[in-house]
């Protein structure tokens, strides 16, 4: 097996590319996940503003839910309506997507 680097040659190079890279790791800033605060606050916002938007009527929203037996009132949130029934949010986001 030939060697194409001397051990300094080799060692300088990982070093450089280990200090590179964590120097890129640790300038990164600790703030939150964008997804993940679009996602909270769609689910914390009333469901009117929900609705809109998911690009679906208020109306024909609470109509749905209320053929799935949840009732909602105005100012409720995605959240608000899943805990009062015992299930995820995800769910009824997903009834509220639902044809």
């Amino acid at each position: 097996m030939k060697n194409y680097f001397s051990k300094k040659v080799f060692a300088f190079s990982a070093l450089s590319i280990v200090a590179v890279s964590m120097a890129f790791v640790f300038s990164v800033e600790d703030g939150n996940n964008p997804k993940k605060a679009m996602i909270m606050s769609m689910l914390n916002t009333p469901i009117e503003n929900s609705t809109r938007v998911f690009g679906k009527n208020i109306f024909d929203v609470a109509k749905k839910l209320e053929l799935k037996g949840i009732s909602i009132t105005k100012g409720d949130t995605i959240k608000g309506i899943a805990q009062k029934h015992k299930i995820s949010p995800f769910e009824v986001v997903d009834m509220i997507l639902q044809k």
